[in-house]
């Protein structure tokens, strides 16, 4: 489960809540109806979240939070179900390579002018990552906020391409012209 969401969802969530958390495979046992019994936030800018949830069937204590946010596939308040529909639809994590991070974001920089009007073609190769090889059209880059600020390439085609999350799994990107990363 993504960490904003499950954070969201446990900021507005008072002390006697009642909700369902739906864990992955290796955690399944620990799946079930839980109440919640407070929330505590971690210390600096952005501190993990934490929340102490007591089961309604066993009475034992459970602690969650943004931490063990990978853990969980969904949870479930008031009906409505927040995070994955099943585990099969969470994405998968890819290794990381802080250097070639660093250096698709300075060559996905060169291209923050594409548009949905003016797309910018690219070739990706990620033979490990299937559906982030082949042809692509970009078009628009993000930034995002954060220490490492990585930026995102989003595609007609469908995929998004991530500077630091599949710096592990491309292997390089090409413009159009051959201009390599």
């Amino acid at each position: 489960m993504e960490k904003t969401t499950l954070k969201t969802v446990l900021l507005a969530l008072t002390a006697g809540a009642t909700l369902t958390l739906n864990f992955r495979s290796d955690k399944a046992s620990l799946s079930g109806d839980y109440t919640l019994v407070g929330t505590k936030k971690g210390r600096g800018k952005g501190g993990s979240l934490l929340a102490d949830l007591k089961s309604v069937s066993s009475g034992d204590l459970l602690t969650i939070g943004t931490p063990s946010s990978d853990d969980l596939v969904n949870l479930i308040v008031d009906g409505t179900q927040h995070g994955f529909e099943s585990e099969s639809a969470i994405p998968v994590v890819y290794p990381t390579n802080a250097a070639l991070a660093a250096t698709y974001k300075e060559f996905f920089k060169t291209i923050v002018n594409a548009s949905a009007d003016a797309p910018v073609s690219i070739n990706v190769v990620a033979p490990n990552a299937p559906e982030l090889n082949g042809a692509f059209s970009v078009t628009s880059v993000t930034q995002l906020r954060g220490r490492g600020g990585q930026m995102v390439l989003k595609t007609a085609e469908g995929p998004e391409i991530w500077s630091y999350r599949h710096s592990g799994v491309i292997e390089s990107v090409t413009l159009a012209d051959a201009v390599t990363a």
